[in-house]
This record gives C-alpha cells, sequence and structure tokens, in this order.
C-alpha cells in the first residue's frame, strides 16, 4: 500500500534566512519544501513542480511578489495554486493589492513558526475543498453541454422523417393523386398528419430547450 505523498511546499523569498526559517517551521510536520530565490526563479519552480502551496515574499529584487502572483494566476497548471504571501508590510494597501494580485492568504513577517504549519494545513484543507466544488461545476457544465448537444442531434434526425410523414399522409387525406376507395384511409391519414404535427411540435421544443441552455436560443419577437 503505497504512502500518501506529503504537501510540497514552494518557498520564494530572496531572504536565505527567511527560506530556512519557513523549512525549519514546516518539515517536522511532514511538509516537503523547495526553495526558490528570486521571482523569476518561483515562476518557473512553480510551473515545473506544481506545489501544493507557495509561501511567496512580496518584497524580492527583480520582481515583487504581487506580479509573480499575477503571473501564477495566468498559467492553466498553476492558476488554482493556493499562494500565502509573506512581508513586512502590515498596511492596509498592500494587504488589498496582496489578495487583487490572487493570493489566498496574507501574514506579516516576522512569522510565527508555531503557527504556520496549522495556518498552512488549514489553506491546503479549504483549497482541496474548492478544487472539489470547481471540478463538480465543471463536469456538471460538460454534462450539460452533452445534455444539450445530444437533444440538438437527436431533434435533427427526427425532424427529417416527421415532415415526410407529414408530407406524404397530406397527399393521402387530400387525395392529391386520386380519390381514394374507402372514406376510413382519409380518417387514418388524418390521424396520422395530426399526429405527426404535434410530435414535430414537441420536437422543435425540445430543440428549442437545447438552444436556450447552450445560449443560441434567438427569439422571434414581433412589434
Amino acid at each position: 500500500m503505497s504512502r500518501e505523498r506529503s504537501p510540497l511546499i514552494l518557498v520564494v523569498d530572496d531572504d536565505p534566512l527567511q527560506r530556512t526559517l519557513v523549512r525549519a517551521a514546516l518539515e517536522p510536520f511532514g511538509f516537503d519544501c523547495e526553495e526558490a530565490e528570486d521571482g523569476n526563479v518561483g515562476i518557473a519552480k512553480c510551473a515545473a513542480l506544481v506545489p501544493d502551496l507557495v509561501v511567496l515574499d512580496v518584497m524580492m529584487p527583480a520582481r515583487d511578489g504581487f506580479s509573480v502572483c499575477l503571473e501564477i494566476r495566468q498559467k492553466s497548471k498553476i492558476e488554482t495554486t493556493p499562494v500565502l504571501m509573506m512581508t513586512a508590510l502590515d498596511d492596509l494597501k498592500s494587504i488589498q493589492r496582496a489578495y487583487e494580485s490572487g493570493a489566498t492568504n496574507f501574514q506579516t513577517k516576522p512569522i510565527n513558526p508555531q503557527l504556520l504549519p496549522y495556518h498552512i494545513k488549514y489553506i491546503l484543507r479549504s483549497s482541496s475543498f474548492e478544487k472539489d466544488i470547481l471540478r463538480a461545476q465543471r463536469l456538471a457544465e460538460e454534462a450539460s453541454a452533452a445534455k444539450s448537444q445530444f437533444l440538438a442531434n437527436m431533434s435533427h434526425e427526427l425532424r427529417t422523417p416527421l415532415n415526410a410523414v407529414l408530407g406524404f399522409s397530406e397527399v393521402i387525406f387530400r387525395q392529391m393523386l386520386g380519390e381514394l376507395g374507402n372514406a376510413k384511409y382519409l380518417e387514418y391519414a388524418q390521424d396520422i398528419h395530426s399526429s405527426a404535427a404535434h410530435l414535430l411540435n414537441i420536437v422543435n421544443d425540445i430543440l428549442d430547450v437545447s438552444k436556450i441552455e447552450s445560449g443560441e436560443f434567438k427569439p422571434n419577437v414581433e412589434l
């Protein structure tokens, strides 16, 4: 039986002491840690490793944590990766900018090494729940699209034979090719035509529903 993989934490900070402090706080709790010394290396490692969470410093040379977080949110493989921003900045504007950049949470320095592991566990648990919701929503959307496509295809396939039934039954009950020998045949032909017309209306309604669900329906409004 394989052991469950330990959560991988990527620590992006230009200060080696801070990276060491974060590792020392997390590794005893079973977290695996990788380090990046600046934002560009952090982006590259994040894309390559796809960590479970990124601990991201804000004030770094070359590029700050805000721009790094924004780029993470634009990459498909890591766009939902939780990002915990850590900085000595504790003003409201910096906190607001962190969340606007896509940060999952924000923590000021100096870090509390005793609380950090529990803080990260909480973020990972919340992130897992959110990913499950997004996955379920995506599956529901895919199922709805498949259903709409099936209804549209079925409706189109049914309309062709129904139009033939309507056309030929009308030819019969109107006796376009000559009189019928038995009047009962006219009654049957009219019943066939009426039933086919009713069924065609149902098929058209189903097609309209599929168009509404797919956003392709254009109402015909007569003024």
